[in-house]
């Protein structure tokens, strides 16, 4: 199996994206950007150019990121054009790596087939997915620091089943190569998931990707955990969630609605 030229890492944000790029990251035939492509839309603020990348440079002074600034600090650049000088970049810098990057959206991979910078057959994606009420209190606790208003746990439910169910539905419409990982079981059986993983990219299984370094990756956006002091990142369980009850009353109906679709499904 060849190696895809783009590993694209989707999810809900809070479940585990930015960990799961620092993992696959770590294995020698791919380089981390972290969620590179989210470059084009932060580029024009001054202060992200004293964001430091986890190569320990600053943005504007990364062996890598300096390199693309210099072409793509024209206002009008679009997103296409931006995508094209990235990966130019990738090719003179590390041509025979595969690029990681975690930006999740799919409104970046549609902009890359559009105008065709890597083709769709060159890309595998993986999904990673959290725990609903593991996500939920994330979602609480970032939307309070946000807004200062904490959504009740029936809205985050309802947002994590749509926005799960979207992005699902949408990699299925358009039947491109993907695979489907649970947050909690990399946690917890990280070396069987990440083999598994590595089955799925054409990898060879590394032991480093077990406890994923920042050197070598060049993160300038993403996770807050990027800037981590330590050097190596561990993969630890979010377990947060279970201190809070009030997640059960929404939860029980979430499996009671969840097996009743299941039984019309069944019978249909």
């Amino acid at each position: 199996m060849s190696l895809p030229r783009l590993i694209y890492i989707m999810g809900l944000p809070y479940s585990g994206t930015t960990l799961l790029n620092f993992s696959i990251s770590s294995n020698s035939k791919c380089i981390g950007l972290g969620e590179g492509f989210k470059v084009f839309d932060k580029r024009n603020n001054e202060d992200f150019f004293n964001e430091y990348c986890t190569c320990q440079y600053k943005y504007k002074n990364c062996d890598f990121w300096s390199k693309i600034e210099r072409n793509i600090s024209d206002k009008e650049l679009d997103e296409e054009k931006f995508q094209k000088i990235l990966f130019e970049q990738v090719d003179k810098t590390y041509p025979t790596k595969a690029v990681v990057d975690s930006s999740k959206s799919y409104s970046h991979l549609r902009a890359m087939f559009e105008s065709r910078v890597v083709a769709p057959e060159d890309v595998k994606i993986i999904f990673i997915q959290k725990d609903i009420r593991a996500w939920a209190h994330s979602f609480r606790r970032y939307r309070k620091w946000k807004t200062d208003t904490t959504p009740s746990y029936y809205f985050a439910f309802l947002a994590w089943i749509l926005k799960i169910r979207f992005y699902k539905l949408r990699l299925q419409m358009l039947q491109l190569d993907y695979t489907v990982i649970k947050y909690e079981e990399l946690c917890q059986n990280k070396k069987k998931i990440l083999i598994e993983i590595c089955g799925f990219l054409g990898l060879d299984f590394e032991s480093e990707m077990l406890s994923p370094q920042r050197s070598g990756t060049h993160f300038v956006t993403g996770n807050e955990m990027r800037k981590a002091d330590v050097n190596r990142i561990k993969i630890k369980l979010d377990t947060k969630w279970q201190d809070d009850p009030n997640w059960r009353t929404p939860y029980a109906l979430y499996c009671f609605f969840y097996r009743l679709f299941n039984v019309f499904k069944s019978i249909r």
